[in-house]
């Protein structure tokens, strides 16, 4: 952020245990990221914590309150403009087919995505197994207030995957690489036809 004042990011925090549960039209049969993505995102808001272009949104609490949480985003960021309430956003968005794709359509802004994850337990239960534990965390943002919650988690893993692998395979990383390298060298190709041209 030092190196562009002009950058404000506006983070929104969720309970992982519902990002960790959360699916993706393409591929509805497996879940989205999983708990160790999770842990690199929060590690990185933690750093920025505090700083004045960095500001944290509740997800909880955009989806309960959305108007009360725009008018806190208002307050930080008084060059916005609104254009209309968050609570009327499937009224007013336009966003791309992609968009439209990745949100499986356009719907009212609702909270019956709390809590999900009580509904997958296991998946729970296997993040953790594979991640770490997350209840310190839970208790400090508000959560829980004690690691009574692990009690209700099933013993053992079974087999699932996730839309962005928790071990990326071997095949996957070289292509991976192979598209860097790819663009690389697009890269000093273009280079050198412009310099070719001063």
């Amino acid at each position: 952020m030092t190196f562009n004042p002009d950058l404000h990011i506006l983070y929104l925090r969720r309970d992982p245990r519902d990002v960790i549960v959360s699916s993706h039209k393409q591929a509805p049969d497996k879940y989205f990221t999983h708990l160790g993505t999770w842990k690199r995102y929060e590690n990185a808001a933690r750093k920025l914590t505090g700083h004045s272009r960095f500001t944290i949104i509740s997800y909880e609490e955009l989806v309960m309150k959305p108007d009360e949480v725009q008018e806190k985003i208002e307050k930080q960021f008084s060059w916005l403009k609104k254009i209309a309430p968050f609570s009327k956003f499937n009224e007013v968005a336009n966003p791309s087919d992609h968009s439209a794709a990745a949100l499986n359509g356009l719907r009212p802004v609702s909270a019956t995505s709390i809590g999900r994850w009580t509904q997958h337990l296991q998946r729970v239960a296997n993040q953790i197994a594979l991640h770490g534990d997350i209840t310190p965390w839970l208790i400090e943002h508000g959560y829980e207030t004690d690691p009574q919650w692990q009690q209700h988690l099933p013993a053992g893993q079974a087999l699932e995957d996730s839309f962005f692998e928790d071990k990326p395979s071997l095949a996957r990383r070289f292509k991976q690489w192979r598209r860097r390298n790819r663009k690389l060298r697009d890269y000093r190709k273009r280079i050198k036809q412009i310099t070719a041209k001063c």
